[in-house]
């Protein structure tokens, strides 16, 4: 593998390039060329390393929205079954309908979505403003610290989102100068050591077959 294609992934260019900056290495007379292709390769490993936290950083918020999410929708069934109990368990009092259009349930479904934030606010909204409900302010006030909780992590969410996006830019960006710094490897060596083919060909990674056996 002497060149590398455009379409080769930033992984393959790590790869192809850590080698032959190894090989690189302890050759005196290649030490030009090892200091010239050796800072893409710092570039290009930094950059994938920064993806690779994004991503698990992403990753992370997401499980933990979940969390946030189903502690929203097991309170939110404990304020409609408390509230059920203000207006007599009738579930088409004027009241109850006003905080509750739709079944709970349905809002459940999604998760952290822009329509179970609306529902959720507009509950709490109605059920502060109706007097009936007084004696349940206390689950109210929880349900919107909980509510607030699972819109931060959201937000969060979106933010590592767009942080792991350009994460993932700026490493194909590295991996791109990378391969173009590699691409200049098998040149400049052909003047270093002409009609050395075999020395040629071990400054550039090939993948063994599984018997452990070099390939030809």
């Amino acid at each position: 593998m002497q060149t590398l294609g455009p379409a080769s992934s930033a992984q393959k260019t790590f790869r192809a390039l850590r080698f032959s900056i190894r090989r690189l290495a302890p050759r005196p007379e290649a030490a030009d060329l090892h200091a010239t292709v050796t800072p893409t390769f710092t570039t290009l490993n930094s950059r994938l390393s920064a993806q690779d936290g994004a991503h698990d950083a992403r990753l992370d918020a997401s499980a933990e929205l979940f969390v946030l999410d189903d502690d929203v929708d097991t309170f939110m069934a404990e304020v409609v079954a408390r509230a059920l109990l203000c207006v007599g368990r009738d579930r088409k009092h004027p009241s109850f309908i006003a905080a509750f259009p739709t079944a709970p349930s349905k809002a459940a479904d999604d998760v952290a979505s822009d329509a179970q934030s609306r529902y959720v606010r507009t509950a709490i909204a109605a059920l502060r403003a109706d007097p009936i409900f007084a004696s349940i302010s206390a689950e109210v006030n929880a349900l919107e610290v909980k509510q607030d909780a699972l819109e931060a992590g959201r937000a969060n969410r979106d933010a590592l989102w767009d942080a792991e996006q350009l994460a993932r830019q700026q490493s194909l960006a590295a991996a791109e100068a990378a391969r173009l710094a590699f691409n200049t490897i098998a040149p400049s060596l052909k003047l270093l050591y002409p009609g050395r083919r075999g020395l040629l060909r071990s400054f550039f990674l090939r993948e063994e077959k599984e018997t452990g056996k070099a390939t030809k």
